[in-house]
């Protein structure tokens, strides 16, 4: 095939005297059978792209086998110690995995997992197979749980973890990170993701099957109809979803921390993170109950500042006079100007704890969350108007109790959490 090609390609060049063209020709030629190989994956735009997956067909529990590389962004964690397979995550950059927060720290497990004690394996696909092509094996350099995860409840709120890998990965055919779902993005009526994992199959054993990953469409329904399943109203939260497969299939054991992916305009994206389904009485996998995903969406701002995309801003001018024996517990009005960020500064609650009003006018913000406000005790007064913001976690106001006007004009938020002002009696204007 290859001797093919360049004898091909040898006629070409002598029918042909425009170098630019020839050039051209090459370059093109080249991706071509670096991505047929499964080799590196080059160009001016791969670092930005995501979401790229072979042709897909129809896991785990009465699921349709996988083919070879079809869902590039898979990612296999084990332990360090036996080499067993314990959980699913998603490659979201050439640096960061996402998975869930129970698969590093279990309900009940006062210490989480260090990143010595599990290795992320890439382009993998037999489990069986100790040594794979293709598949490359990764380490942790350090995880973040979300804060929010609590190990003591019921509830499965905040069951989402960001492990950071050593270096770089190579961008190739088989490995490929997945594109973020956002708020912004609309979900069709009755919509459905496609949940990929190594889990348990129908007879819950270990079996050959077991070893190569599995795919189910699990159609997502609305946490007001997920309410209706009585045990389902202590482990959900305005932070999940839930989703359900048809025919008895379902994620089980070993799904957790892989994802439910949907496709928007051509580009798979993570819309959750498997986090837990009911079982039966017999300790079989239920999958006539609905399963639990924690949504990506509501997350995004977190996501976003903890894999540090942007650099975070230094203030050129804070708005606060100190005179005589005054310092900076004085300081009342902070306010940003004259800046572009993504992130507000971090920090400033600890510096000017009795700020009552924090404005940031015009600055490209992109990014708010529950820590940007912590830890004020009189903040009553927030602007953030005329930015870039689109979504809001629901969280973002609970530690600012005084809260009594809120300006967020001039962003782009498509929809604001029914929870967001639960925790902000005294809002009178927004």
């Amino acid at each position: 095939m290859i001797f093919t090609k360049f004898r091909t390609l040898r006629l070409f060049l002598k029918m042909i005297s425009n170098v630019a063209v020839v050039l051209k020709f090459l370059v093109i030629l080249f991706a071509i059978t670096q991505i047929q190989s499964g080799h590196l994956v080059e160009g001016p735009n791969a670092e930005n792209q995501c979401g790229v997956s072979l042709s897909a067909s129809g896991l785990m529990y009465n699921g349709k086998v996988v083919k070879r590389s079809q869902w590039p962004f898979l990612v296999v964690l084990m332990y360090t110690a036996d080499g067993k397979f314990f959980c699913g995550g998603t490659l979201i950059s050439r640096s960061h995995v996402l998975t869930a927060a129970h698969c590093l720290q279990e309900k009940s497990q006062e210490t989480p997992l260090t990143p010595s004690e599990f290795v992320l394996h890439l382009g993998k696909y037999n489990l069986s197979a100790l040594y794979e092509r293709g598949s490359i094996t990764v380490f942790p350099e350090k995880i973040k749980i979300h804060p929010n995860w609590n190990i003591h409840q019921e509830k499965y709120d905040s069951d989402i973890a960001l492990i950071k890998i050593v270096g770089n990965v190579p961008l190739r055919s088989n490995i490929y990170p997945a594109c973020l779902w956002t708020s912004a993005l609309e979900m069709k009526n009755a919509p459905t993701g496609t949940v990929i994992g190594w889990g348990a199959t129908e007879d819950q054993l270990t079996t050959q099957n077991q070893l190569i990953p599995r795919q189910i469409e699990l159609k997502i329904v609305t946490n007001e109809v997920c309410y209706e399943d009585e045990f389902m109203g202590s482990l959900i939260s305005s932070r999940t979803f839930c989703a359900i497969g048809e025919n008895g299939s379902g994620p089980c054991k070993g799904d957790s921390g892989g994802g439910s992916y949907m496709k928007d305009n051509s580009k798979w994206f993570i819309k959750g993170i498997f986090s837990s389904s009911l079982f039966t009485d017999e300790g079989m996998c239920d999958v006539e109950r609905y399963s639990i995903f924690t949504d990506v969406s509501k997350f995004s701002n977190w996501i976003a500042k903890e894999m540090d995309i942007e650099t975070d801003m230094t203030c050129k001018l804070m708005m606060g006079v100190h005179l005589g024996e005054r310092n900076n517990s004085d300081v009342h009005y902070f306010h940003i100007v004259n800046q572009n960020t993504s992130y507000l500064p971090r920090g400033i609650p600890e510096l000017f704890p009795n700020v009552i009003r924090y404005r940031a006018y015009e600055t490209k913000l992109k990014y708010i969350q529950r820590s940007d406000f912590s830890g004020f005790q009189f903040l009553t007064i927030i602007i953030m108007a005329k930015n870039e913001i689109v979504n809001i976690p629901a969280d973002t106001f609970y530690d600012v109790p005084g809260l009594e006007l809120l300006n967020l004009h001039g962003n782009q938020i498509a929809s604001f959490d029914v929870d967001l002002f639960i925790k902000s009696p005294k809002l009178v204007e927004f």
